[in-house]
């Protein structure tokens, strides 16, 4: 794999956690318009709505951040095969 190729890969998988984190944002927008009258259990209409939203938003922010902070190399997985102590037991 070039550099090339893993900082593409990077750039989508940070667009992705960006989006994320926007429709987080969109809901918490669309929370607000739903009532908080809280009855008997003390938790109104809007909480699960703020709930989700938060989380999404959370997520996006933290895979954003985690891609960005981490080179581009240790993203993909190592196609050489299992390690070579395990390669001795299969035999």
């Amino acid at each position: 794999m070039t550099r090339q190729q893993a900082s593409g890969d990077s750039l989508a998988q940070t667009l992705v956690g960006g989006a994320i984190g926007l429709i987080g944002v969109a809901l918490a927008a669309g929370a607000v318009s739903i009532p908080a009258a809280a009855g008997y259990s003390g938790i109104g209409p809007n909480f699960l709505p703020w709930l989700v939203a938060g989380v999404l938003a959370l997520c996006g922010v933290l895979i954003s951040a985690a891609l960005a902070s981490k080179p581009a190399e240790t993203h993909r997985l190592s196609r050489s095969g299992p390690p070579s102590s395990t390669r001795s037991h299969l035999k």
